[in-house]
């Protein structure tokens, strides 16, 4: 949903009443961009998408592409741009052109008229969304949505019209920002907000930070979704609300490898790299003992005491990421809990916003800045899951950088740290052919296996806080178990 609602697109069956226009703040305001540019300076914000009249709009946009471009925008000019415009020819042409500059107000209304063309585009824009939602909530069985599924609807509607219904005074005095900052800093006293728990990683990174996405990244199979849920858990363990958004795997794939992550004993012998704990693949195989599977219901009552909440539903686009978000982090601030982390497992399954699907570099774009336009609007740390590209298989030591990213130059942007999961040992796995194997090959192979056993690097590529660099962790994957080093 957007501000660019149609008086033809609004239906009346729940108000009764005709779209709201501002015809004549629009009429005024184009009067004063043409006979004083200079006044196009106080508006922001204000896009041809807001305008009622559709003429207005596109008068409106090329009167701003010619101001963006250093050129001159006056009413011989627009006649020439316009001379084929059924529209602007029915209106009068030229001649129309000229009596809005003829009437217009003096340019200290400017900034008055542009706010009441964005107040009368959201009251259009929400009458629509109410509309939708009425449809929604009344649809046939064939297209019924549940109740919690319109409300997610509706707030993702809102959210999405509030992004450019208003436009206000955002400016800060540097002093107070400073003073701000530095009381915040000395309140923490150094304590780390979001910690993973491991304090090499921790030290590296400082955390996780409020307002930021910080990019989790690497090939299928390494540990991303490991990687990610260590952080979900340990900033859960903390005290703070957690939601995890699971689009590509299920929820009791999902649910069984916080299982294994909590009941996970570090001091159980392992052999030959095959761990003595509960893993996915024995739960599946039903090769647990009467203790083992008790462990798992003692980390069932672990989790359900920890406001980690996972959503496994697939296609939720960024604004229903968002609304479900907002409404969990209310939720637990009801209870006293305050908001922690977002996770998105992955972005690439995020479906993207109807004008940018189909293309994967605009979808990708859309995402990401969408993730960081969410981080700062609910004031939490965005974790953004990012599969790799295939760079990585050719190089001979398989670790990844910024240019595996897809997209890398938006997502490099937008994430204000970049972090890349490398574990060697995914990569000495017996080839599929063990025949092509030589003895000295299978020999240096299994040799290096055994050094990156239960390794885990941490590849911090971009960090504002701080220096990059990168932190050994200990990873038993068949666990999902991510624990410090020793």
């Amino acid at each position: 949903m957007t501000v660019t609602a149609r008086r033809d697109e609004i239906q009346r069956h729940i108000t009764g009443a005709t779209a709201p226009a501002a015809v004549e703040a629009e009429k005024a305001l184009l009067g004063i961009a043409l006979s004083n540019a200079e006044a196009l300076d106080l508006i922001e914000g204000l896009t041809p998408a807001h305008f009622y009249e559709p003429l207005h709009g596109r008068i409106w946009g090329a009167i701003q592409s010619r101001y963006a471009s250093g050129s001159l925008a006056d009413t011989a000019i627009l006649d020439g741009l316009f001379v084929q415009d059924e529209a602007y020819r029915t209106k009068g042409g030229l001649a129309y052109l000229d009596a809005l500059v003829a009437v217009a107000p003096g340019a200290s209304r400017t900034e008055a008229y542009a706010a009441e063309i964005r107040d009368t585009a959201a009251r259009r824009a929400i009458m629509q969304l109410a509309n939708e939602i009425a449809d929604k909530a009344a649809g046939d069985e064939a297209e019924e949505a549940n109740a919690a599924e319109i409300l997610a609807m509706l707030e993702a509607g809102a959210s999405e019209i509030a992004k450019t219904a208003d436009v206000g005074d955002a400016w800060m005095n540097p002093g107070e920002m400073i003073a701000g900052a530095v009381e915040r800093a000395r309140a923490s006293r150094g304590v780390i907000e979001f910690p993973l728990g491991i304090p090499e990683l921790d030290r590296l990174l400082g955390g996780l930070h409020r307002q930021e996405v910080t990019v989790l990244a690497a090939r299928p199979g390494v540990g991303k979704t490991v990687g990610a849920q260590a952080y979900a858990r340990a900033i859960a363990q903390n005290g703070m609300a957690v939601a995890f958004f699971a689009l590509e795997m299920g929820p009791d794939p999902m649910a069984l490898r916080l299982a294994c992550d909590l009941a996970y004993d570090r001091d159980l012998p392992c052999h030959m790299g095959v761990t003595s704990n509960i893993t996915l693949s024995k739960i599946n195989a039903g090769e647990l003992n009467e203790g083992q599977w008790e462990q798992l219901s003692q980390a069932q009552r672990w989790a359900a005491r920890m406001p980690l909440r996972y959503d496994a539903r697939p296609g939720h686009t960024m604004a229903r990421i968002e609304a479900l978000s907002r409404r969990l982090f209310r939720k637990a601030e009801r209870h006293g809990v305050k908001p922690g982390l977002i996770v998105i497992d992955h972005m690439g399954k995020v479906r993207p916003p109807k004008g940018h699907r189909g293309d994967l570099r605009a979808e990708a774009i859309s995402v990401s800045r969408d993730a960081s336009e969410m981080a700062k609007r609910l004031d939490v740390p965005v974790l953004l899951l990012c599969q790799l590209n295939r760079g990585v298989e050719g190089r001979q030591d398989k670790q990844p950088n910024l240019a595996d990213l897809r997209e890398a130059g938006q997502i490099e942007e937008d994430a204000r740290q970049v972090i890349f999961l490398h574990r060697p040992e995914y990569y000495l796995r017996p080839p599929a052919d063990t025949e092509s194997e030589t003895f000295d090959q299978r020999l240096d192979r299994e040799a290096k296996l055994e050094a990156a056993r239960n390794k885990l690097h941490w590849i911090v590529a971009k960090n504002s806080h701080g220096p990059t660099g990168s932190a050994l962790t200990f990873c038993d994957i068949a666990a999902s178990a991510v624990r410090e080093w020793r």
